[in-house]
């Protein structure tokens, strides 16, 4: 009997260990649960917000895991992780994946996996270096994944094959939330890339030459945003009296204009078809305003995050209620 349940012992020893470190450089599998309800939308701030490609649902992280809402208001929840350190997560071109990283514990690194909206697969892991790959952008014809990695000082833009792969840089970029964005048009990345004291809007195409300076002023530019159309690219410049939205076209010889005057931009994103920008200020200030010159915003809410659906037209903010924060969708209202 005693040498029975040495041997069981002994047998759940090596299966714990071979679940905690099989093939994974000795960082921990995502064993998270697959999916269950949830109806707590306070507390702490949802983030990362990202709408489906069809905008009927949206994937968030709250409390260390990761969320879906889905529903007329997008209230109806859904966890597809267990509770852990999950973060970044972005949808595929076609809505039935996730993108995300996950880091085991502070002390580990952490990687990308790809796990199914609606659970029927086991989470798959994308890469598995023993640094930190974090903040993936899932390219818009679905075959490459870019992100960030400390895997070198001198490069911190990566991309990966999305059904996995060995990973290549693409430049020095800098490691700052939303610096990426894909070409709606074509496999062309974005990113911001320092070079000498200030930051530059660069562009590398997958199956191009390498890594070129793509747009932007003399000033620092950073997290670029492509228009819809993928004929011109927005983004935030220094270039006059603070912070501010800019745009420049995508053909040679184009220059950079802007957009905003305000001076207090800390994140934007384009609205009805590229008419239009949402841009968020650092009072808290969520503000529409046309692109054609000599526009004036309008100021539609107050919140310290906000994300807008693929068409524009709709959008999720987060709202700080004392003492908790609260998630809202609502719809832009243009003026003429």
């Amino acid at each position: 009997m005693r040498l029975r349940v040495a041997l069981f012992l002994s047998l759940a020893s090596a299966m714990i260990g071979l679940l905690l470190f099989v093939g994974c450089e000795g960082s921990v599998l995502d064993l998270g649960d697959s999916s269950g309800p949830t109806g707590d939308f306070v507390g702490l701030p949802p983030r990362w917000i990202g709408w489906s490609p069809k905008g009927d649902s949206i994937v968030y992280e709250q409390a260390g895991q990761l969320i879906v809402g889905s529903g007329a208001d997008l209230n109806v929840g859904n966890v597809i992780t267990g509770k852990g350190r999950y973060a970044h997560p972005y949808w595929s071109p076609d809505g039935r994946f996730i993108v995300y990283d996950y880091t085991p514990d502070r002390y580990h690194q952490a990687n990308l996996w790809v796990r199914a909206v609606d659970g029927s697969a086991v989470p798959r892991r994308l890469t598995d270096a023993r640094t930190y790959d974090f903040m993936p952008v899932w390219s818009r014809d679905g075959r490459w994944i870019a992100f960030h990695s400390r895997r070198s000082p001198s490069n911190n833009v990566w991309v990966v094959p999305a059904d996995g792969g060995t990973p290549k840089a693409l430049g020095s970029a800098l490691a700052n939330e939303g610096s990426l964005d894909w070409s709606p048009t074509s496999p062309t990345l974005a990113f911001e890339a320092f070079v000498g004291t200030s930051s530059d809007i660069w562009a590398a195409e997958m199956d191009g030459p390498e890594a070129k300076r793509f747009a932007g002023t003399a000033a620092s530019d950073k997290r670029p945003r492509w228009r819809p159309d993928g004929r011109s690219i927005g983004f935030l410049s220094l270039a006059s009296k603070g912070w501010n939205v800019w745009q420049q076209g995508t053909a040679d010889g184009s220059e950079p204009t802007p957009i905003t005057t305000v001076g207090d931009v800390v994140a934007f994103e384009w609205v009805f078809d590229g008419e239009a920008v949402a841009f968020l200020t650092a009072d808290g200030g969520l503000h529409v305003q046309r692109v054609q010159e000599g526009s004036e915003p309008t100021r539609v809410a107050t919140c310290v995050d906000f994300a807008t659906s693929p068409d524009g037209r709709r959008y999720v903010r987060v709202e700080f209620r004392n003492p908790d924060y609260k998630r809202y969708a609502d719809t832009f209202s243009l003026e003429p």
